[in-house]
């Protein structure tokens, strides 16, 4: 009896330790598997550092281990939200390897990376694979409103631009060969190493290089061509007319399948003229304008079906004071035109609200039956050349992009808020740059309580007596409880 009792202690003894010992196994199971295999979930209404498909699929793709060094000290308004979107990328892919560094702690790590990369100061984060390189300043990532500092106040995020700037950077160091893109110069025309707000081109030319093109002029004195090595030409507003050497030079650059951009503001002779209708289009010699809005700006959300416009149709795009740059003859797709014949597609017009007013200097413009052109009214026009899509060729077409503004994509109206998505869209179509990626910004997610004066005297009532006199109330059950 008394065996049998003892047996079953240490019967129970043992079942006691196997159940700790499963346990404690199953909990090694489960942290092994969290570690190697973890399940993430963004329950967040905004989802605010989510990764687009687009970024996505360029992680899935990587082919080589990438470095991300993150530059910058603790105390950076952005860095929780650089960290929190850095660890969706590294649990996206397994090939990127994220280092955090503080200049101010520490100072031995720092100098290495500074002689490492040639960094001249910190907030800087620093892509590496494998001797390539990209480095984006921590300014790229957000866009602020500025004017609350006029009144002493801190500036306000408008929107968080982390994932375009990290994702395009990514992308730089896969591509092989950046694009070349040439901008004329001799005209009169918008050069990119211009930092006036009317006339300059500093800031798009910048949004160019950070989508891995490069930049170069181009003057037709002392050159026979245009250079081979460029895989478009802009021509940005020019002031002056283009003599006949210059056009016959930008003919033969067109006819060998060459890629154009050509903005062309009101009032001016470009020389190009001619040129352009052996292509199908006609510049008018107007200014396209609208009653729905004031001043000189067009606002266009009608645009046609091409791919340069496919992700703009819930985008206003605004011209300042445009010309007409339309079709001679009524638009076309591939399916009823030659590949020997000129392709025109309207890209953007005006409203059934806008015209084309012929006279230039009337102000304010009015609209004279007979005389102006009814809405609405292209202004953006593109034109292909060459093979037919489904075509089973390998010649390359020449493609041409006409808009009558060059103050679209200006300094002081990039700064004024337009947009340039409908330059960039263009430009990328010109280039064939279908895996360009197109990531819009986050804007930071608030939430706005709208209290009249009676809501803040009844909350005010409930901080300053509610609560209180709950905690007393309370106190004086407790209190009475004791009593009894």
């Amino acid at each position: 009896m008394k065996h049998r009792f003892a047996f079953k202690c240490w019967l129970a003894g043992l079942n006691v330790w196997v159940t700790l010992g499963l346990s404690a196994l199953m909990v090694l199971m489960v942290n092994y598997l969290a570690s190697h295999h973890p399940l993430r979930f963004d329950v967040s209404r905004v989802r605010h550092y989510a990764l687009t498909a687009e970024t996505r699929s360029l992680l899935d793709h990587l082919s080589a281990d990438i470095r991300i060094v993150v530059f910058m000290s603790g105390e950076q308004e952005l860095y929780r939200d650089v960290q929190s979107l850095l660890r969706e990328y590294a649990y996206a892919s397994a090939r990127l390897h994220v280092e955090y560094v503080d200049p101010h702690r520490d100072m031995v790590r720092s100098k290495e990376l500074a002689l490492q990369y040639d960094l001249r100061e910190p907030n800087v984060i620093v892509l590496d694979a494998g001797g390539k390189r990209r480095i984006v300043p921590v300014a790229d990532l957000a866009d602020y409103d500025y004017t609350p500092t006029l009144a002493g106040r801190a500036k306000v995020l408008r929107r968080f631009c982390g994932e375009q700037a990290l994702s395009t950077a990514l992308q730089g160091l896969l591509q092989v060969r950046k694009p070349v893109v040439y901008f004329l110069t001799g005209h009169g025309e918008r050069q990119t190493d211009n930092f006036d707000p009317y006339t300059g081109y500093s800031i798009i030319a910048r949004t160019m290089e950070k989508n891995n093109l490069e930049i170069k002029s181009l003057s037709f004195s002392g050159v026979s061509a245009v250079p081979g090595d460029g895989d478009a030409l802009i021509i940005a507003g020019p002031t002056k007319r283009l003599t006949h050497l210059e056009v016959e030079m930008i003919k033969t650059y067109l006819n060998n399948h060459g890629r154009l951009l050509l903005l062309v503001d009101p009032g001016l002779n470009s020389g190009l003229e001619e040129m352009l209708e052996l292509w199908g289009v006609r510049l008018g010699a107007d200014r396209v304008v609208s009653s729905a809005t004031a001043g000189q700006q067009l606002l266009v959300t009608a645009y046609g079906e091409h791919p340069i416009t496919t992700r703009l149709k819930n985008v206003t795009t605004i011209f300042t004071m445009p010309r007409s740059v339309q079709p001679l003859v009524g638009t076309n797709g591939a399916a009823d035109k030659p590949a020997d014949k000129p392709r025109v597609t309207v890209l953007a017009s005006s409203s059934d609200q806008g015209w084309a007013e012929l006279s230039v200097n009337q102000n304010p413009p009015k609209f004279d039956p007979g005389v102006d052109q009814g809405g609405p009214v292209s202004v953006a026009v593109a034109i292909e050349k060459g093979p037919v899509p489904g075509m089973e060729v390998e010649l390359q077409p020449t493609r041409l992009v006409i808009v009558g503004d060059s103050v679209l994509v200006a300094n002081g109206a990039l700064l004024g808020g337009y947009n340039p998505d409908f330059f960039m869209n263009a430009l990328n179509w010109l280039l064939e740059r279908k895996e360009t990626l197109t990531i819009a910004s986050r804007e930071p997610a608030t939430i706005q309580v709208a209290l009249d004066r009676g809501h803040l005297r009844r909350l005010s009532a409930l901080v300053v007596v509610g609560l209180p006199g709950l905690v007393v109330l309370l106190g004086l059950m407790v209190w009475a409880r004791r009593r009894k």
